[in-house]
């Protein structure tokens, strides 16, 4: 049995006075705890919870407190000392949480509950403020029933997902820019973590752009590559991501002087990482920026051919207005010549008429694509030829191209028959990795059922660049879970 953790630094994520185990690398002590993959264990003063050997553990100035053996995972949700997979997964409501399955408690839909005298075996969807609060109470005394789960439904959390629109640099947390520019020694315009998040205001996709290409100077070395790579698979394994297709923008860091070996071969090291410890298959991606001429997007192509066989396609981003696909005829040409994948962003700020030279050029999926609403023609298109959109909800929010989750083409565009698929974009900017999208697909966001929100995870399988086996494997455990959740 393996256990993960991840460098979780987001400071919403903690009680005062709780921090996450394990050093602000990422690394795990041997005496560290997990709460499950992907998830650190917490510290509060001297006490600490997590998962250790398949039991509950409580340490306190390296003693430990209390102990209970795990029985078995409940069912619909990813506990803490297991892998994903189980077959002995039981009926939520029927779930045993220790030893004594006359004394476990059950568990109700998005709630966790304990016993008057143990500590919360947590599932891997559990809020890890609820950890903070209970570690509060201190080892010895009686806590509440029970603990509030994270703001994702059970659905949202549980399914297995395939994330394909997510920009590496995107990822890039505040916490993680700042120590990669002091150790890189790199002065970062604002004076705190704070004052960065505050920056996250933003009106327009320029807005958010010009702060993406300020933070993008931290990154400089192979191993800066490397450790934003693992940061971000870990933060997906906990959204029970299986595949990720990744990109990278080789040009906003070539232009600085970092070498294509460090890009490509840092974010290959972490997804090689991610492979051997989170079993998260990937592919990459790399991107031209738009507002760079099709020239230069020709010779970054030509200069990333010496290690083609860590990347699998390209794409096209930045900013769209005024940049249409068309512009990069001659790259994209090139690029099937080389029998690499084609894909590209269209329809998010731009019109329409973006997505159908998309198609011209021979893309096989649209990043966002939210204007194709507005032309039947195109929905028609996209619906019979199954090209799936790769949307981003909490992106198109925060960006202002929706000015409401409610108003999102999504759901008009999956009821007539596209393959709308959802990912996070840039979540360090956008307020939530792949599990929050998720979490507004229902109905107190977009108003999805959730026949329908399995039927947007399917797509992202479907629409992925992986084997056709290794696809049906992932639908069946999509399936399994799927009929698992929605039976109960």
């Amino acid at each position: 049995m393996r256990h993960h953790r991840t460098s979780h630094a987001l400071d919403s994520l903690w009680e005062p006075g709780v921090q996450p185990l394990g050093g602000p690398d990422g690394k795990r002590g041997d005496d560290d705890l997990v709460v499950g993959p992907g998830i650190p264990g917490v510290r509060h003063g001297d006490k600490r919870v997590g998962i250790s050997d398949g039991a509950i553990r409580v340490q306190a100035g390296g003693a430990e407190l209390r102990e209970r053996e795990v029985e078995r995972p409940c069912r619909g949700l990813t506990l803490t000392a297991e892998r994903r997979g189980r077959d002995d997964q039981v009926d939520r409501g029927r779930g045993a949480l220790g030893p004594d399955s006359e004394r476990a408690e059950q568990l109700r839909r998005g709630r966790c509950l304990l016993g008057d005298d143990e500590y919360v075996l947590l599932p891997g969807n559990c809020n890890l403020r609820a950890v903070a609060r209970i570690l509060q109470r201190g080892p010895n005394e009686r806590v509440k029933p029970e603990v509030e789960c994270a703001p994702v439904t059970d659905l949202a959390q549980a399914l297995p997902k395939a994330e394909l629109h997510l920009h590496i640099e995107g990822t890039l947390e505040p916490e993680l820019m700042f120590a990669l520019g002091a150790r890189n020694g790199v002065e970062l315009p604002y004076p705190d973590v704070e004052s960065v998040k505050a920056a996250y205001d933003f009106n327009e996709l320029q807005d958010f752009l010009d702060i993406y290409y300020a933070a993008c100077e931290v990154l400089r070395t192979r191993t800066d590559f490397r450790e934003l790579t693992i940061a971000y698979l870990n933060r997906a394994a906990a959204d029970n991501v299986r595949h990720a297709e990744l990109f990278c923008d080789p040009q906003t860091h070539t232009a600085r002087g970092v070498s294509m070996e460090a890009v490509i071969g840092g974010i290959s090291d972490g997804l090689a990482e991610g492979r051997d410890k989170l079993g998260i298959s990937s592919r990459l991606l790399i991107c031209f920026l738009r507002h760079l001429s099709s020239r230069e997007a020709m010779q970054t192509l030509e200069r990333a051919l010496p290690y083609g066989e860590l990347w699998i396609g390209v794409g096209l981003d930045s900013s769209e207005r005024g940049h249409p696909p068309f512009d990069f005829r001659d790259p994209y040409e090139r690029a099937g010549q080389l029998g690499k994948r084609k894909v590209g962003h269209a329809g998010e700020e731009g019109p329409p008429e973006y997505v159908w030279e998309g198609l011209e050029l021979g893309w096989e999926r649209i990043d966002h694509g939210n204007a194709s609403i507005a032309d039947p023609d195109l929905v028609e298109r996209l619906s019979r030829e199954r090209i799936a959109l790769t949307m981003c909800p909490l992106s198109n929010l925060r960006l202002k191209v929706v000015r409401d989750i409610a108003d999102h083409p999504l759901p008009a565009l999956l009821r007539r028959g596209v393959a709308v698929t959802v990912n996070s974009d840039d979540p360090a900017y956008f307020g939530g990795y792949i599990g929050a999208n998720f979490s507004v697909l229902g109905q107190d966001g977009m108003g999805l059922s959730d026949e329908e929100i399995v039927q947007v995870a399917r797509n992202g399988f479907e629409a992925s660049f992986l084997p056709d086996d290794v696809k049906l494997r992932h639908l069946r455990e999509l399936d399994e879970t799927a009929g698992r959740l929605l039976s109960a």
